[in-house]
């Protein structure tokens, strides 16, 4: 019988990462990359609320102290929503409001995970946060993506290519980097997940080009914080630098 609650944030964690395998088990500051990201959902709902979509045991063990759901998921689902979705409809939950927020997010903030159920509950659809780039070669690395956005906030673009166009040092702010957290309604998080992917999707391996392709609006919201996606060795080398750094002022 299908569970109905109104928030819930799934973090999907595969262990086979193309470009940094096991990296969301990797220490940071003492702990695995993905009990940071753990800790800080629990901060914004309970335990039953929270759901680790997993593919490896290593992962699992790391979140069973901490009482939240655990679904072990097929290591050959192609991207991190309809990990979260298959999670979902395994236990037969459905919230009103979901929350993918990938294991490789050490740095989310509590604040930013609420403001994005805020969006929601105001009546968007699918939600995102993007943030200035901290360091000038992020515009130009295509393990960073980049998000363009009209006046409303609303995405135009998302791609690994260095946009908008022409940037130099002094004008950085114009650049936004988007961060790996997703707010849905559920209903359309389930619509998204169904379909043939679009050939721009599948070039530049962005998921959520599928969703502009059919008409989907994407708000994104700006973050004043630091946050560090761990994509590869460079981005945990720069995570312990800041972390370390952090630890040595308190």
């Amino acid at each position: 019988m299908t569970k109905l609650i109104e928030r819930c944030i799934v973090i999907p964690a595969r262990h086979g990462s193309t470009r940094l395998p096991g990296k969301v088990l990797m220490d940071l500051g003492g702990k695995p990359i993905v009990q940071h990201v753990i800790e800080r959902a629990l901060e914004v709902v309970n335990k039953d609320e929270v759901l680790l979509a997993t593919d490896h045991p290593s992962i699992a063990r790391v979140a069973e102290p901490f009482g939240i759901r655990i679904v072990m998921t097929d290591s050959a689902i192609p991207n991190g929503t309809l990990r979260c979705l298959r999670a979902l409809e395994a236990i037969e939950l459905e919230p009103q409001y979901v929350i993918n927020l990938q294991a490789d997010e050490p740095f989310v903030r509590r604040g930013d995970l609420e403001r994005v159920f805020l969006q929601l509950e105001r009546g968007d659809e699918i939600v995102t946060l993007a943030m200035e780039p901290t360091y000038v070669e992020d515009y130009h690395s295509a393990h960073h993506v980049k998000v363009v956005c009209d006046k409303a906030r609303r995405a135009l673009y998302f791609s690994r290519a260095p946009i908008p166009w022409g940037i130099t040092k002094d004008v950085l702010a114009e650049v936004r980097i988007h961060i790996g957290i997703y707010g849905f309604r559920y209903s359309v998080m389930k619509s998204l997940t169904t379909g043939v992917i679009p050939a721009l999707a599948r070039r530049e391996k962005l998921e959520q080009l599928s969703w502009l392709w059919v008409g989907k609006t994407v708000r994104v919201l700006d973050t004043s914080g630091l946050y560090i996606g761990i994509d590869t060795l460079k981005d945990y080398e720069r995570a312990l630098e800041w972390i370390n750094a952090r630890g040595s002022k308190d």
